[in-house]
């Protein structure tokens, strides 16, 4: 299932296939800051239910990190991550979302 994740006017295309609903635009999720140097903040989840999980991926599609979510918003360290873009995925048993950070 192809998607756009956009940030700051700049689109990239992603290619997931899953068996799960993706999020509609109605479920706003951002990150601040981005890009991060040490850590950021991931707000807006609030459409979340149980099980849901916050998991980074490199640009070459590597586990960089996985977190239970248990607020509206996580902060998440990225201090050890070397520079570069990675992929957010929050995803619960029903929906998932991807977006895209910058680590300096």
């Amino acid at each position: 299932i192809p998607f756009v994740i956009g940030s700051g006017g700049v689109d990239s295309a992603l290619c997931l296939s899953v068996g799960i609903h993706e999020l509609s635009n109605n479920n706003s999720i951002t990150f601040y800051p981005n890009p991060a140097t040490d850590q950021f903040t991931v707000y807006g989840l609030e459409f979340t239910h149980h099980h849901a999980t916050l998991a980074i991926y490199n640009i070459l599609g590597e586990v960089m990190t996985v977190e239970a979510i248990n607020n509206n918003q996580e902060t998440v360290n990225c201090k050890p991550f070397p520079s570069g873009v990675y992929f957010v995925v929050v995803a619960d048993d029903n929906e998932q979302w991807v977006g895209r950070f910058v680590k300096e």
